[in-house]
């Protein structure tokens, strides 16, 4: 076998955390216009294929009889999924490569994006220099997760390197935390603990002033993001609000492509956009509806066969994973009642950990991305996103 890994689970773990990091990636290749980082994915591309291979050829040894077929099913499922996404996230980076990209610098499609990602260089007298992820802690106590690291021309992956000046850093998280963080990394805030006081105050939200196709490309990215987590969470929980918003978002999506197009169009039309960059628009948007489906496929597969029913590993898997989905139930014992999402965001009263609100579901609704300011009630449930600190990805 291709894999240095000895059975499902761990390869499950693997494949899972190295495609959910691959599409932040490709979304961060585009947003910046990075052709390394684009190459890096298409060699990620390859080793999740391997990755998924080996689950295939695990579970084909250990079919004997149709009842093992059936038990063994759910994880052809979950592989082709892994794969398809990985390969879409391929197709997105390699718009920076072979097509014109019409985003750069200053494009502010970025700022529109919930799960932020950026790209930020490490100054030479960066506080930061000699240090790693793992001594900063920066997941659980700042909710910002460090992607990748680029030096010189090599991207790498994991938390045990040392920075250096003029290291880059792919980070994700919020776009206080990431601003924040940023001034810590320039010498402008002197330590950790300076920065997550700074949380402590919620900061306003600037209106972003967005052309309707990078409004619309950003709700995409925004939406598609969501539906790979969903997508995953409901593998471990057959909780059918959860198969409906897949439905609903999958539509969304649908329609946001085909919004899209119409801008694209109307821009073309009138000059404003050249063939080339709106070719790469609708590519984008393209890709990102093709991933939905794949999603949406897979939801529609384990809604209809119930085959995952008894699927206990998957919840360790995902546990095990570079990130945690869970759901938090709003009581009237919880810490978090009466509280805005913004507050319960930042709280440690949950596994000591910053974590992301993904939904909101209030009386049967499940809301994307609830607005930070909006308080929790007794009935509400949250499903979250915390980014393991205890896990490590291998780097070959």
């Amino acid at each position: 076998m291709n894999s240095k890994f000895k059975n499902v689970k761990q390869l499950l773990t693997e494949s899972i955390s190295k495609t959910k990091i691959q599409f932040d990636l490709a979304i961060a290749a585009l947003i910046h216009n990075d052709i390394s980082l684009a190459n890096y994915i298409f060699e990620m591309e390859k080793e999740i294929a391997i990755l998924t291979e080996d689950i295939f050829i695990y579970n084909s040894l250990g079919i004997r009889s149709p009842n093992d077929a059936k038990d063994l099913l759910p994880y052809f499922f979950i592989a082709k999924s892994i794969n398809d996404i990985s390969k879409q996230s391929a197709n997105l980076a390699e718009i920076v490569t072979q097509s014109k990209n019409p985003l750069n610098e200053t494009s502010k499609l970025k700022q529109s994006i919930k799960e932020f990602v950026d790209r930020i260089e490490i100054p030479s007298s960066s506080p930061l220099i000699g240090k790693n992820e793992d001594f900063l802690d920066l997941q659980e106590r700042l909710g910002i997760d460090i992607m990748a690291l680029k030096r010189s021309n090599q991207i790498f992956l994991g938390n045990d390197y040392e920075f250096q000046g003029y290291d880059v850093l792919y980070l994700r998280g919020p776009k206080t935390n990431v601003k924040i963080f940023q001034l810590f990394l320039e010498g402008k805030i002197n330590s950790i603990e300076e920065v997550r006081s700074e949380l402590q105050e919620p900061n306003d939200e600037q209106v972003i002033d967005l052309n309707p196709i990078e409004k619309t490309l950003g709700r995409l990215i925004n939406f598609t993001s969501l539906i790979i987590d969903l997508g995953l969470y409901v593998q471990i929980n057959h909780e059918k609000s959860y198969y409906k918003a897949i439905n609903d978002f999958e539509n969304l999506i649908d329609r946001g492509f085909l919004e899209l197009s119409n801008h694209v169009l109307d821009y073309y039309k009138n000059e404003k956009l050249r063939k080339p960059e709106s070719y790469a628009f609708l590519r984008m948007g393209m890709e990102l509806e093709i991933l939905a489906d794949s999603i949406f496929g897979l939801a529609l597969r384990t809604n209809k066969n119930r085959v995952l029913e008894a699927l206990d590993l998957m919840d360790d898997v995902l546990e095990e994973s570079e990130e945690d989905i869970d759901v938090i139930v709003i009581d009237q014992l919880s810490p978090y009642l009466n509280k805005s999402i913004w507050e319960a965001e930042i709280e440690t009263q949950y596994s000591g950990n910053v974590f992301d609100v993904l939904t909101l579901t209030r009386k049967g609704k499940v809301i994307p991305y609830p607005d930070s300011s909006t308080r929790l009630q007794s009935g509400d449930s949250l499903m979250i996103k915390i980014y393991n600190d205890s896990y490590e990805l291998d780097e070959d």
